[in-house]
């Protein structure tokens, strides 16, 4: 039976969805899924909206619906699996006509990390204590990063620590650490 999990940023706190379409519904970020569980290829596409994505050890990616699916057309979501791993690794997931391992999409570059279902809650809990701008940010600059030169880079690098660090929380958690005292941060972005 297929697991999936999606979080999604919702007025600035994490929210799980259990559904795609739950998920895509709402005008949120989407920030993070879990998959565990047999996954086919129009599934896959359609996940590939979401920037980090995590499976179970035991997951398998089903590329042997290929032909099937770009008879009807091309699908929408091919120019984010070329972007994700590469036209080679693409072209060579969609011919090999097979079952993958999560292992081995893990090589292409199609999931981020394997991890087990504690490991995935850990770090949604992990990504939950960061502000949603902050999360905002880094997905940005992550995107646009391969995009650009290395003194473009290093300019947008030191544009978005400028923002982190001009960020009322940052100013709060200094001025406590100088007096000592429990910090007293506010919730919002």
């Amino acid at each position: 039976m297929n697991k999936l999990t999606v979080v999604v940023n919702e007025n600035g706190q994490l929210i799980c969805y259990t559904s795609l379409k739950e998920a895509f519904c709402t005008e949120n970020t989407l920030l993070m899924a879990y998959l565990d569980g047999e996954f086919s290829l129009s599934e896959i596409l359609d996940l590939l909206a979401v920037p980090l994505i995590y499976a179970s050890v035991n997951s398998v990616f089903d590329f042997t619906d290929v032909k099937a699916l770009f008879e009807k057309e091309m699908p929408n979501n091919f120019a984010l699996l070329v972007k994700r791993i590469g036209y080679a690794n693409s072209l060579e997931a969609l011919l090999d006509n097979n079952l993958y391992k999560a292992e081995d999409v893990s090589r292409l570059g199609l999931i981020n990390q394997i991890y087990t279902e504690e490991e995935f809650q850990a770090q949604v809990k992990r990504l939950s204590n960061l502000s949603l701008s902050a999360i905002e940010l880094a997905l940005s600059l992550a995107e646009r990063m391969p995009h650009l030169a290395t003194a473009q880079a290093e300019v947008l690098e030191r544009y978005a620590f400028a923002l982190r660090f001009t960020h009322p929380n940052q100013k709060e958690g200094m001025q406590a650490f100088l007096e000592k005292r429990p910090p007293k941060f506010s919730n919002f972005n």
